[in-house]
């Protein structure tokens, strides 16, 4: 997957269990897709549209549909690919992409599901 991220705002968390004379595993990546919009609810059509286009060029990209979504509490997309999970965010501020390692999110997910019991 090749996708430009023209973005000063990118935040990355890594493994740190990884011992000190070992590279970090990157665990996951965030960014704003969008400019963060707080309490004006009339730039709310163009996120949307920010968010369809950026998830159209993701599908393209990775020429499959979506593995996940939820539109409650917040609109999103997900893609399970082998080395990567991409998720995307609609909030009425903005819309964020998260790049994830597959094992990162899988342990995510395991710790939501024990939470839902």
């Amino acid at each position: 997957m090749n996708l430009d991220v023209n973005r000063t705002d990118a935040s990355v968390s890594v493994d740190n269990t990884a011992g000190p004379d070992v590279r970090r595993p990157l665990q996951q990546m965030w960014f704003h897709a969008s400019d963060v919009v707080l309490d004006d609810p009339s730039v709310q059509p163009e996120l949307d549209h920010a968010f369809d286009d950026l998830a159209q060029r993701v599908f393209e990209m990775v020429e499959q549909r979506p593995t996940g979504w939820s539109l409650e509490p917040l609109r999103s997309l997900r893609w399970d690919l082998p080395t990567i999970v991409v998720t995307l965010y609609l909030s009425d501020a903005s819309v964020t992409a998260y790049l994830v390692s597959p094992d990162y999110q899988k342990w995510c997910d395991e710790i939501e599901a024990s939470g839902d019991d």
